[in-house]
């Protein structure tokens, strides 16, 4: 399911319960990007799985594409973030 103020409206993060890992865009043009960052901070951490910032796609002039609904692996460490995609699109 793709985050979007929509699922960010749910009143408590146990409806996200089906999240293994959380991956979000770059958000240029969003503002206010450090407001963004906190709600996305206090919303998520808490979900305990693995969340990712920054990986080239989302809003801005340079964006990647990225699959909706198709395998994948996230890996996230304090030296790394690497997400591959593991299947195309249906």
């Amino acid at each position: 399911m793709p985050l979007t103020g929509h699922s960010l409206s749910y009143s408590t993060p146990a409806r996200w319960t089906a999240f293994a890992g959380i991956v979000l865009g770059s958000s240029q043009g969003c503002r206010p990007e450090p407001l963004l960052r906190d709600v996305f901070r206090e919303r998520l951490t808490p979900l305990g799985v693995p969340v990712a910032w920054e990986l080239g796609f989302g809003h801005g002039p340079s964006s990647l594409t990225l699959p909706l609904g198709v395998p994948a692996e996230l890996e996230v460490s304090t030296h790394r973030t690497v997400l591959t995609i593991r299947g195309g699109a249906a």
